[in-house]
């Protein structure tokens, strides 16, 4: 982030340094007493500091020029001076940060914001089946919070009547203080478990959290890359007298899911650098408590191993994708693994998406220079149980960890709560991001995986899903109206959804259905429609063909056929083949053509027509419609007589050129004779013997437009 340190993020060094840096200076006075808001020190670089607000400025200063030349050193590591003046200006950064307490450069109110605004404290939907008791203690007796040196400032709020499992904690604190960057917040709950609330954070801008709200739910967005983001603790855009609320704080509240909230709650405020004094007006607990605790299911783990490099400054963010699937509709707690390696973890910006579009900022340029310490890295909401001020390092947090080259740090609780992703239901998508903010170095996610619980209260939830159905498509219809029985259910599950719904329209094929109890599991089975109607095929009319009438050679033995087979069916894909295929040569004679058509399914539908071909053709030059064909090998033939069609096999006579048909049936008499080499011919039919029906005159058969006679 473009305003915070370099080193260990706005924490502390150890108190050695910190005596070193005013033995250096020359704090320490010959009457053996000091007044660091007072006093006129020089810094090694030749910088006068009067007070602790030039102290601030000199750091926002540093800041700018370590940011600048970070990416020089790793361009021209050679380069001894300009390496130098980077040590020289990082080292002059800490020892202020030290001497102030652990103070950091401040967030400046006037640079770019998150465009995500913090809402309203909030307590997260019940999990399903419980019941809670919700209720508000304060304790409204001021405490004045002595500056650095003296004892820390405690308060204590008495809690009765709740349930013995706290469900969800948060608190309000109005403390008024001139330097809240000064001071270290932490509470503590009847179980002696502690949380950080705040350290050092705030700067220079008195009174802001003269009625801050601590909620983990606070800040539902704020996805990396930002520069502030108005609902962390860490990151908050401060501003003079201005109240920050509501806050995430810096260690999540849900670190005392599970206690008893019943007893005593201890506030404990530590100022950490002279100069300035406050003090706590009151403050506040909203506890909402279970009367029991909830029912957890077993744990569901997603993993992605696929590495992601992570570009320097000025590229493109990180991203990386899981997605959970079966886990329970209500999520208890979420554990986030990762495994990155980068040789300057504190430019990192790390945030998770979960499936809702919550995001939570796990962290934020914390570990500095120290290589690798996030290889291997859980965030842990319960990581970090102790840890009472004033410390000057605190191992469970991310933002307070000694941090140690090559050392990975884990367990530590997350920047940001992972308890604000409480109630979601966690089945769909999880994405990290994560975003180097400073230029010069380089890493790699290499793997990474969340860890879900879900739960219930009462029993826990089984649910049994139907048995996998199969039945036959709908009458024409490419698929079918399903209606199945509902899942079985034992224990709490609350509400049980299918998806796709009973009663729904299934494709033809095999549909998952996918069932989940709200409060429990996911079960799935099958669908599975079968397409049992065959197709509906058409075969075209019968066909008759004539080859060519020449008679050199014995002229044609074949004549090319096209036809169309048309076929329908109630799903798509219907395929129709033809033996023998349209396109092909059909012989001089009769030819069965068979068609089948087959669905997508396998389902068949067949028709036949046939193709008859005649080597003669004799039309009448009067009237076309009059028209004779006959097959010469065989003597089939058809005579097409004013509306009439004759039909029958006669005696066929070839001699040379000269093609004779005669039929004498006892209904008939037939007489047709063409000769090929001038292409003319006749032809007559009596029906009866000795009444003519018609006569055909054909003076030139290469004119005939034949194919109508059938």
């Amino acid at each position: 982030m473009n305003h915070k340190s370099f080193l260990r993020k706005g924490k502390k060094r150890t108190i050695s340094l910190a005596l070193a840096f005013i033995a250096l200076t020359g704090w320490i006075t010959s009457q053996g007493g000091i007044t660091p808001s007072l006093a006129r020190v020089q810094s090694k670089s030749g910088v006068a500091y009067q007070s602790k607000d030039s102290m601030i400025e000199r750091m926002i200063e540093l800041d700018s020029i370590i940011t600048d030349l970070k990416p020089q050193v790793a361009d021209k590591p050679e380069d001894k001076a300009l390496s130098a003046r980077f040590d020289d200006a990082m080292r002059e950064y800490d020892q202020i940060s030290a001497f102030l307490g652990g103070d950091r450069a401040p967030i400046k109110a006037d640079g770019p914001q998150s465009s995500k605004i913090a809402v309203p404290s909030v307590v997260p939907p019940l999990p399903p089946g419980c019941s809670s008791t919700t209720a508000t203690f304060s304790n409204v007796t001021p405490v004045p919070i002595p500056e650095s040196g003296g004892p820390v400032a405690t308060s204590q709020i008495n809690v009765a009547g709740l349930g013995t499992y706290l469900f969800d904690v948060d608190v309000t604190l109005n403390i008024t203080h001139t330097f809240p960057g000064d001071l270290d917040i932490t509470l503590t709950a009847p179980s002696g478990r502690i949380v950080t609330l705040s350290t050092d954070n705030g700067g220079t801008n008195d009174n802001v959290f003269a009625g801050t709200t601590f909620d983990d739910q606070a800040n539902p967005g704020g996805q990396v890359p930002y520069d502030t983001n108005a609902g962390l603790v860490t990151d908050h855009p401060y501003v003079i007298s201005v109240v920050a609320t509501p806050l995430a704080p810096e260690e999540a509240l849900a670190l005392f899911t599970g206690d008893n909230p019943n007893g005593t709650w201890t506030l404990t405020i530590d100022d950490d650098a002279g100069g300035d004094i406050g003090t706590l007006n009151s403050w506040s607990l909203s506890i909402t408590a279970l009367s029991s605790a909830p029912t957890n299911a077993a744990a569901v783990i997603g993993s992605n191993m696929t590495p992601v490099a992570i570009p320097e400054s000025g590229g493109p963010v990180a991203t990386s994708t899981i997605n959970i699937a079966g886990a329970g509709a209500y999520l208890c707690d979420v554990n986030v693994t990762v495994n990155i390696t980068h040789t300057f973890p504190g430019d990192l910006d790390i945030t998770l998406q979960s499936p809702s579009g919550k995001i939570v900022t796990l962290s934020t340029d914390n570990g500095g220079t120290n290589d690798n310490v996030h290889a291997g890295t859980t965030f842990d909401d319960q990581a970090n149980p102790g840890g009472q001020v004033p410390y000057d390092t605190n191992a469970g947090l991310v933002t307070d960890h000694p941090y140690v080259i090559s050392v990975v740090a884990t367990p530590l609780a997350p920047e940001e709560a992972l308890a604000l992703f409480t109630g979601d239901n966690p089945n769909g998508t999880w994405t990290i991001t994560i975003d180097d903010d400073a230029g010069g170095d380089v890493g790699t996610l290499n793997s990474w995986s969340v860890g879900i619980v879900t739960c219930s209260c009462g029993a826990a939830c089984t649910i049994t899903c139907p048995a996998n159905v199969t039945q036959s498509n709908d009458p024409n219809q490419c698929g079918a109206v399903v209606n199945y029985p509902a899942p079985t259910t034992t224990g709490t599950c609350g509400t049980v959804t299918c998806s796709p719904p009973s009663g729904s329209f299934f494709p033809v094929g095999t549909t998952t259905v996918t069932c989940t109890a709200s409060a429990g599991p996911s079960c799935t089975f099958t669908v599975t429609v079968n397409d049992t109607q065959p197709p509906v095929i058409t075969c075209p009319a019968n066909v008759t063909a004539v080859t060519n009438q020449d008679c050199g050679g014995g002229g044609a033995v074949c004549t090319v056929v096209n036809f169309t087979t048309t076929a329908s069916d109630n799903c798509p894909g219907v395929v129709v083949v033809c033996n023998p295929p349209s396109g092909s040569c059909f012989a001089v004679g009769v030819t069965t053509v068979t068609c089948t058509a087959t669905d997508a399914s396998g389902n068949t539908a067949t028709c036949s027509f046939t193709v008859t071909t005649f080597d003669v053709v004799l039309q009448d030059d009067s009237d076309p419609s009059i028209i004779l064909l006959w097959n010469s090998i065989t003597g089939q033939y058809r005579f097409c007589c004013k509306g009439v069609t004759y039909t029958g096999v006669g005696k066929s006579i070839v001699q040379g050129c000269v093609f004779t048909l005669l039929h004498n049936p006892v209904d008939r008499r037939v007489l047709g004779r063409v000769d090929k080499a001038v292409h003319s011919g006749t032809a007559s039919i009596q029906a009866p013997p000795g009444t003519i029906r018609c006569t055909i005159t054909d003076r030139n058969t290469l004119n005939d437009t034949f194919l109508t006679c059938q």
